[in-house]
């Protein structure tokens, strides 16, 4: 396993991180979920407290069977959850509307995606994703990078994670700049 990227990660007492929902469900993976566990124990020692959204357990929870159900709910305890207020949902169509002023194409992002990026910008956390096309630059930034190593099928795999945070700066002054 490598050591991660810190690109200004900060030193906190306790700081933040919500999961995106493909970590949720990584976690849960038979070949990759140790290792995304792992990382997650890590974080914890270093004083990060791990969260999700609750849009998290409808998007986890969509489409699953009796069985994958149950084992994803038992996952889902092990994390805090930040309610999808009408705060968040006004943030939320506040990022969408400058991702389509950014031409980012915002349609392709999705509603869960663009709830998760508005609570961690109301609740100051940083975001974890397998998927950085989910959370776009410049909107956030990467503040670490983990690549995790893990067997499937017989075939060496990796999986590059990243905690990324709002760029409040950015976001600011494209709200103030907003037609």
């Amino acid at each position: 396993m490598s050591e991660p990227r810190a690109t200004s990660l900060p030193t906190p007492t306790t700081q933040p991180i919500i999961l995106d929902t493909n970590i949720v469900q990584y976690s849960a993976h038979k070949d990759i979920g140790p290792e995304i566990l792992n990382y997650l124990i890590e974080l914890t020692r270093r004083q990060f407290t791990l969260s999700i959204s609750n849009i998290t357990i409808f998007e986890i929870l969509s489409g699953s069977t009796i069985e994958q159900e149950t084992k994803l709910l038992e996952t889902l305890k092990l994390f805090s959850t930040y309610q999808v207020t009408d705060n968040v949902l006004l943030v939320a169509s506040r990022i969408s509307t400058l991702y389509g002023k950014e031409r980012l194409l915002s349609q392709n992002i999705s509603v869960p995606d663009k709830i998760i990026t508005a609570t961690a910008i109301i609740t100051n956390s940083l975001v974890m994703t397998a998927n950085l096309n989910d959370f776009p630059r410049p909107f956030l930034i990467e503040v670490e990078e983990k690549l995790i190593y893990y067997q499937q099928n017989n075939k060496r795999c990796v999986k590059d994670i990243m905690l990324l945070g709002p760029n409040y700066p950015f976001i600011q002054e494209s709200f103030n700049n907003r037609p």
